[in-house]
């Protein structure tokens, strides 16, 4: 794992289908990224939203490398540099559709806190679709460090 002055859009896109969203959170966010060799597979934004908690803005592993134990490796990291940096607790945030990562938070101890409504309808000019299914509803886990 690497600490990045940036990740590719790309990349970004994977996590977080709005570029336009994506850009209002980039200038606030820390980036790190995870390489086989010289090439950038994956990666993670983290912001600070308060003085106590941090935020996973955006973990994207591009599709070739899914499944292979990257994005596990990724949200490790995040958990750790948050912990050195005397956070008390991480956030992720996804969508209502998002099995795979709804399972993927909650085995890591992550707990379902929030829900917030409509999010997907009223914030992105598209709908978007995962699973075949439409997100609405925006998940948001929290993990005590």
């Amino acid at each position: 794992m690497d600490h990045s002055e940036s990740l590719p859009m790309d990349l970004l896109l994977v996590g977080d289908p709005s570029e336009d969203l994506i850009e209002k959170y980039l200038p606030f966010s820390e980036a790190f990224c995870a390489k086989l060799g010289e090439t950038i597979v994956g990666g993670f934004l983290m912001a600070p939203i308060s003085d106590d908690e941090l935020e996973v803005k955006n973990l994207s592993v591009y599709p070739q490398f899914q499944g292979k134990g990257i994005g596990m490796e990724l949200i490790k990291y995040a958990i750790r540099q948050a912990r050195m940096e005397t956070y008390q607790s991480l956030i992720v945030k996804t969508a209502d559709v998002s099995d795979h990562q709804i399972e993927f938070y909650k085995k890591l101890k992550f707990e379902h806190e929030t829900t917030v409504k409509g999010h997907f309808i009223q914030y992105y000019k598209e709908p978007v679709f995962e699973n075949g299914k439409e997100a609405v509803d925006q998940l948001v886990f929290r993990r005590k460090l």
